[in-house]
């Protein structure tokens, strides 16, 4: 007989105190056993929406100055940071050849890539502000939690100036699951970081 079967049983037996004892053991016995096998996973999601709470979405720091160049760690970076008004142009290093590449925003707002030159760069003009992005980086001490985001920094010195973070928590560990299932929380399910972060840059 199930436990459930067991309960029901000892509930509709009202004169026996013994036996509604013993059913009222077997739930907590069982509620206990539930709770502990997935004792980590709750802990691990409280641990997620604390980040969600204090660590998600922008923070600016320090407001960068206009009309600078940003150093972009990869060429779709260049063409993110190149976007931003106050902004003078992007640049970055093609990883196959070692060649600078400055990225200048040629007409329009979007991301079309015929809105954007790719030229040599100008070597006479020296980033000011570095722009990375983040994706997926292990967060120390959670469970199965990874930031993403963008970081704006003064390349002198290293400062941030400005960032942006997600967080994504995978309840079960997508390994051991089917299909890699279930898709991981994220604490903002629609990232506006390029909009959000043109209030880095000093109008």
């Amino acid at each position: 007989m199930s436990i459930v079967k067991q309960i029901m049983t000892a509930l509709n037996t009202k004169d026996d105190l013994r036996t509604i004892g013993m059913a009222l053991f077997l739930l907590a016995l069982w509620i206990g056993a539930i709770t502990a096998y997935f004792w980590e996973n709750i802990r691990g999601n409280q641990h997620f929406k604390a980040y969600c709470e204090t660590e998600a979405g922008l923070r600016v720091f320090k407001k960068a100055q206009p009309d600078r160049v940003w150093l972009a760690d990869s060429p779709y970076s260049a063409v993110v940071a190149a976007s931003f008004d106050g902004v003078a142009f992007a640049r970055y290093v093609d990883t196959a050849t070692g060649r600078q590449i400055d990225v200048h925003r040629i007409k329009g707002t979007g991301m079309r890539r015929r809105s954007y030159e790719h030229v040599d760069a100008d070597l006479t003009k020296v980033p000011v502000y570095g722009w990375r992005s983040i994706s997926a980086q292990p967060v120390a001490g959670g469970l199965r939690l990874t930031r993403s985001g963008d970081e704006l920094y003064e390349l002198k010195s290293g400062e941030l100036l400005a960032r942006y973070y997600d967080y994504d928590f995978f309840m079960f560990d997508p390994a051991k699951t089917p299909f890699s299932s279930p898709a991981p929380k994220t604490c903002l399910h629609n990232m506006s970081t390029y909009r959000e972060l043109q209030n880095a840059i000093q109008s």
